[in-house]
């Protein structure tokens, strides 16, 4: 049961910030959705900033997993960064929804500095992932010898990355996910151009 709680509580803190944003909510809307006492939120995480935590580690397993899968479903860079924007495609979809990081990052003035730098380091690994992809691109396709991305590639990585963001925010801003679909075009479009 305890486990249950705590998956319940971070299912519905998830949909909170999702919907209000990290500062909008707090312990006892959370133990409301889930039907239980505060305390019980606060026996699970002592502090919001311990939720933020879970949260956002959570949200980079998941991001994890589903990179691994695209890797292991596309033999080309261009395949897997194409099937990475999927993930925002589908978040469009989803009654406006956006990325959990980008709230965050939204959010990061009022985030005590344990979980600002875990907002950023998540956005620095999938920027770095993107970069990988992208110097692989550049390199025929082929893996490079290099431990980091290349400047010029963590630039690109940095700046699809924030287009993908920014689209889903106008997406949700406008009631429009297409719009999140013509930034993946304009992104693949570029992208084939490098190839």
């Amino acid at each position: 049961m305890p486990t249950e709680n705590r998956n319940e509580i971070l299912q519905q803190a998830r949909k909170l910030v999702l919907t209000r944003g990290f500062n909008a909510f707090s312990f006892r809307d959370i133990a409301k959705l889930v039907n239980i006492k505060s305390s019980s939120v606060h026996y699970h995480f002592p502090s919001k900033e311990d939720l933020g935590l879970a949260l956002i580690r959570r949200f980079a397993a998941e991001l994890t997993e589903f990179v691994a899968e695209v890797e292991a479903e596309n033999d080309d860079p261009l395949s897997r960064i194409r099937g990475f924007m999927v993930l925002f495609e589908g978040t469009a979809k989803s009654a406006g929804r956006v990325c959990l990081a980008g709230v965050l990052a939204g959010d990061v003035e009022t985030l005590g500095e344990p979980l600002r730098a875990e907002v950023r380091a998540f956005f620095l690994h999938v920027e770095n992932w993107l970069a990988g992809q992208i110097d692989q691109l550049g390199a025929g396709g082929k893996a490079t010898a290099r431990r980091r991305p290349s400047a010029a590639a963590r630039r690109q990585a940095g700046w699809i990355l924030a287009s993908l963001e920014g689209a889903l925010v106008s997406a949700r801003l406008h009631g429009e996910p297409q719009r999140v679909l013509e930034a993946v075009t304009c992104i693949m479009e570029m992208l084939e151009q490098r190839g």
